[in-house]
């Protein structure tokens, strides 16, 4: 399964499910860092113009929407996606943390 470069899709992995005996695409978390919880973390109420758009979210808090995935891991999402919804709390990590672990 490819995806065009403009694709928000275009950087998450394509993963063989065996529960469901099919790929489905899906983030590769064992590589990525952890993100604890900090003093200085926002928590963020997410409003309707950034529901289901982590890409917006990470451009909102970092100023560059390829950051996202640091926001899907500190708040173990289950989707990527459709866990954004309008309305939910979300945990910003700080930024100056999250640099110094890139």
């Amino acid at each position: 399964m490819a995806f065009s470069k403009e694709s928000r899709y275009n950087f998450y992995d394509v993963i063989y499910n065996e529960a469901i005996n099919d790929y489905s695409i899906g983030l590769g978390y064992q590589n990525l860092p952890e993100f604890d919880e900090s003093p200085y973390d926002i928590y963020y109420v997410i409003e309707s113009q950034y529901a289901y758009r982590p890409d917006l979210i990470s451009q909102r808090f970092y100023n560059t929407p390829f950051l996202w995935w640091v926001i899907i891991k500190a708040n173990n999402l289950e989707h990527p996606i459709k866990s954004l919804e309008a309305g939910k709390t979300i945990r910003i990590p700080d930024y100056q943390l999250v640099s110094m672990e890139l």
